[in-house]
């Protein structure tokens, strides 16, 4: 039985700690540890296979721990993703070299998954006549569970007149708008914060998607609720049913 308990949490924590020595020397916590551990939970309560995510940081080290244990527990239920074109792999963009090196640091050392890191750059553009932003470099993968905290609004390249790359700005990236019918039924999204940016998609989005906002750690949640598309993707729905019941 997978455990998510208040003890799970605590240890969840200590480990956090060991990050911060290893990032300052001091065991110093993450300003975030309650967001962080709900990411963790959606990630391993979910049976995540595959992971995009959108803005590297402490996250890219938590979603790859949850990963990995994710792959450790379908060992121990004799379950193999045969039917999954990059199971067990961790996707993280980043417009920043230095936050991408800090991840794989961290990483490395806590949390050995297999991670695909892409340097990209954000350029402002527009989305049905909107303005907003999109990687120029993003990673192809069949991911069914996707984490967005980025860009920041100073990132983006301004190509018109309309200049987002100013703090007094909200981020409003459109990548996932653009690939939306890539997804497969049962894909997961958190927003993490980020407002203003899940109301632009939640307005957008063309599929069935349901939707829920957890106010204790400001992120927003998205699931694809569709049929499955055959007999292997029924098989990542079959994996989403302890995460629905809570969840939905």
């Amino acid at each position: 039985m997978l455990d998510l308990s208040v003890i799970q949490k605590v240890k969840f924590q200590r480990w956090l700690t060991q990050i911060g020595d290893l990032t300052d020397g001091r065991g110093t916590l993450p300003a975030n540890p309650t967001d962080l551990y709900s990411l963790y939970r959606h990630c391993r309560l979910s049976n995540s296979l595959s992971i995009l995510e959108i803005g590297s940081g402490w996250s890219t080290t938590v979603l790859a721990k949850a990963l990995f244990e994710n792959r450790e527990f379908h060992l121990k239920q004799n379950f193999e993703p045969t039917f999954h074109p990059n199971p067990y792999v961790l996707f993280t963009l980043d417009c920043s070299r230095k936050y991408l090196s800090l991840a794989k640091r961290r990483q490395s050392v806590f949390a050995p998954a297999s991670v695909h890191y892409v340097k990209t750059k954000a350029i402002q553009t527009t989305f049905n006549g909107m303005i907003c932003s999109t990687f120029t470099k993003f990673p192809v993968g069949t991911y069914d569970f996707i984490y967005l905290d980025g860009p920041a609004p100073r990132q983006v390249r301004s190509t018109n007149w309309f200049n987002t790359n100013q703090q007094s700005l909200l981020p409003m990236s459109a990548d996932l708008l653009q690939r939306e019918h890539f997804l497969l039924p049962g894909t997961i999204i958190i927003v993490d914060g980020r407002g203003p940016n899940a109301e632009f998609y939640a307005h957008n989005f063309k599929r069935n998607w349901r939707y829920k906002f957890n106010s204790e750690v400001d992120q927003h949640i998205f699931y694809l609720d569709e049929k499955p598309w055959g007999k292997k993707s029924q098989i990542l729905l079959k994996l989403r049913r302890r995460w629905l019941q809570e969840n939905f």
